[in-house]
């Protein structure tokens, strides 16, 4: 069973995604604008339902007699965190009863977007397919997964080199602490809540370059900010 806390269903269906237990296929991709869940949808050769709940976007049908479903998750690893955990909690459990069912076959998962390159190798526009990710972010390191073969352990080794002066701290106030200037990179809902009284208290000057318009210009003025949004 999981608890109340770790998923929220309504009326039968997943809180974020909004979906029941039945409109959401084995075979799943995973894109972050909606608008291309709309064009990979169109690929479909049929389409049994639509879904648009909060950011996120449903469709799911089958494609050459295989049943698929895509969804859009819009901008930010925590979204397709959200997005994942609720897919995997329709296909392995029970919303009513909250037990998890024997024998599901695994998820099938594909991941379809833009990427930028260092390669001078590689074309603009090249078709690319991965066969392992490096994440950047910290939303990893909540789920313990051993390395399943060499390539992952020789990605974590060199990860590791690249990451090793990140000074990494626990909250954005503790990371605000006595600075001059902070950089606002991706619109999280643990930013677009912050106290900003406590964010200002805690910087040395309240310079904030904020590259995602969460704030309101003249509200962060109001507040005392030397506020830049780009």
């Amino acid at each position: 069973m999981f608890k109340k806390s770790e998923i929220v269903v309504v009326d039968g269906r997943l809180y974020h995604l909004g979906i029941k237990k039945s409109e959401l296929a084995e075979n799943i991709f995973i894109v972050g604008d909606p608008a291309r869940a709309v064009r990979v949808s169109k690929e479909f050769d049929e389409i049994d339902c639509e879904i648009s709940n909060r950011e996120y976007l449903t469709f799911t049908g089958s494609y050459q007699g295989i049943p698929v479903s895509v969804i859009g998750t819009g901008i930010g690893t925590d979204n397709v965190e959200i997005a994942l955990v609720e897919a995997y909690i329709a296909h392995e459990f029970d919303l009513e009863t909250r037990e998890r069912q024997n024998n599901c076959n695994p998820l099938t998962i594909i991941r379809l977007g833009t990427s930028g390159g260092v390669q001078t190798d590689v074309t603009p526009g090249s078709m690319a397919i991965s066969s392992y990710a490096l994440g950047l972010d910290s939303t990893g390191i909540y789920y313990e997964q051993s390395a399943e073969d060499q390539i992952v352990k020789k990605i974590e080794a060199e990860a590791s080199k690249i990451l090793k002066d990140v000074n990494w701290k626990k909250s954005a106030y503790e990371a605000a602490k006595n600075v001059d200037c902070l950089v606002i990179l991706t619109d999280w809902e643990e930013f677009k809540n912050l106290d900003l009284d406590k964010l200002k208290n805690s910087m040395k000057r309240p310079l904030i370059y904020d590259f995602r318009n969460i704030f309101d210009p003249d509200m962060m003025t109001e507040l005392g900010f030397e506020y830049f949004s780009i």
